[in-house]
């Protein structure tokens, strides 16, 4: 059971985020840079996403991304 549960889970942000490319991008970029210990600013100026001035709108975007998962969870149980 908890298994099938598990196995589910792994859909729910391809399923939530599709065809939302920005928001997959900033929920990427704002969990590397937790995992790093580093702030979501220093991903962005080292990483390919050089060139955007402020990290803010990436934050915006992941909060926005993270939204749409917790709705899809909800709506799926």
């Amino acid at each position: 059971m908890e298994i099938s549960h598990m196995e589910r889970a792994l859909f729910w942000p391809g399923r939530c985020l599709r065809g939302q490319l920005d928001q997959v991008r900033a929920l990427n970029l704002t969990a590397l840079a937790r995992v790093r210990g580093v702030s979501v600013g220093d991903v962005v100026r080292c990483g390919k996403h050089v060139g955007v001035k402020s990290p803010a709108p990436w934050q915006a975007l992941a909060l926005e991304a993270a939204h749409r998962i917790a709705v899809g969870l909800r709506t799926d149980v």
